[in-house]
């Protein structure tokens, strides 16, 4: 289990590296607007992806196929190093990204719970959340300081040489047998409400976290404390710290508990961001949001594999993956068209409205979860 955790802790940071960075350069190749696109089309190229990740798996490429995912992953960056001025080709670029990381995604997750001891599926989930955390904690705040002093084109070079030391790691890589796609159902799962209101709960927090992303880098210009990199490094090490506890407490005293306190942190985050009172306040609203993000990250996965049998955790991981993954390119889609209109300090106070939608909807989880 240690390799896959190191795979997936270097797969993502050659997403994290460049997540703030990208939109940057999208958007001095096009226009502000292009900053959120960019972001919407690697969350939809990962989502389509992500949706035939089961039957592909069905060809026995399994390891194989991931090392090959995540050279799609970070080859692709010469782009943004070398045509970096060149819109059409940045769209594509990150549009092949996406796909190896659509693989990538469901692939590391569902090599987890399959490779967890029986009764430590919550300790183990701890463990991948805090590696993919602990890369979001990191490497965000690298990229903008990268993109800021030595140019942007580093951040790239960084997530490109993640990428393929994972492909490279992923040869060696030896998983326990994968259920056949035929046992799995994607939209059975989503019809159930067991499964499907944690996976409406996830998807809510990365519709927000989808603005977050987009924009906290653009209208956070500055340096030390109050600049970008503050904000995600402090956001970083809170959702670190919680996607590391979180998981064994969601499956000691119940993911409905994780996800109702999750939810009420995250919306103390999305609204100190948006309220916008000072410094402090502004790092606490990063804390409160890494915090709450990940409670609702662990025990939405924990509700749903505790809903169904194993030969349907891969569905259970493609929908999961797919609520974050959607989320976030759906949230940065449409509040980029709402900053293109109403301007970006509006665009902050929709996200404490959006997150509230998500109290309901904890409380009807089932309690045994």
């Amino acid at each position: 289990m240690r390799l896959s955790i190191l795979i997936a802790f270097a797969a993502f940071t050659a997403l994290f590296v460049t997540s703030p960075v990208a939109p940057i350069v999208a958007g001095r190749a096009g226009s502000p607007r292009d900053a959120g696109i960019i972001t919407f089309l690697f969350s939809a190229t990962t989502v389509i992806t992500q949706i035939f990740v089961p039957r592909l798996l069905a060809l026995g490429l399994k390891t194989r196929f991931l090392a090959v995912a995540l050279v799609a992953l970070g080859v692709p960056n010469l782009v943004f190093i070398l045509t970096p001025d060149v819109l059409s080709s940045l769209l594509v670029a990150t549009a092949i990204r996406g796909v190896g990381f659509g693989v990538v995604s469901v692939m590391t997750s569902l090599i987890i719970t399959r490779m967890a001891p029986d009764g430590q599926l919550g300790r183990a989930l701890g463990l991948y959340g805090a590696a993919v955390a602990i890369s979001a904690m990191i490497f965000p705040p690298v990229g903008l300081f990268l993109a800021s002093t030595v140019g942007f084109e580093w951040a790239f070079v960084v997530s490109l040489g993640s990428a393929l030391v994972a492909a490279f790691a992923a040869m060696f890589l030896r998983t326990p047998p994968l259920d056949s796609p035929r046992n799995f159902s994607v939209i059975s799962i989503l019809r159930r409400h067991d499964t499907s209101l944690p996976a409406a709960i996830s998807w809510i927090n990365a519709f927000t976290y989808g603005g977050i992303i987009s924009f906290v880098p653009l209208i956070l210009l500055g340096r030390g404390t109050a600049s970008a990199a503050a904000y995600f490094l402090v956001f970083g090490v809170a959702q670190t710290v919680g996607r590391l506890l979180s998981g064994p407490y969601a499956e000691k005293t119940g993911a409905r508990r994780s996800l109702l306190i999750g939810v009420i942190v995250t919306l103390f985050g999305t609204g100190g961001l948006a309220a916008d009172l000072g410094t402090a306040a502004l790092l606490a609203s990063g804390a409160c949001f890494g915090i709450g993000s990940a409670m609702i990250r662990n025990a939405s996965y924990i509700a749903m594999l505790k809903s169904v049998t194993t030969s349907e955790y891969g569905a259970v991981s493609t929908l999961w993956n797919l609520s974050i993954d959607f989320g976030i390119g759906f949230g940065s889609l449409v509040l980029g068209v709402v900053v293109g209109n109403t301007g970006i300090p509006f665009m902050f106070w929709l996200l404490p409205i959006v997150t509230a939608f998500a109290i309901p909807l904890a409380f009807s989880v089932k309690k045994i979860y």
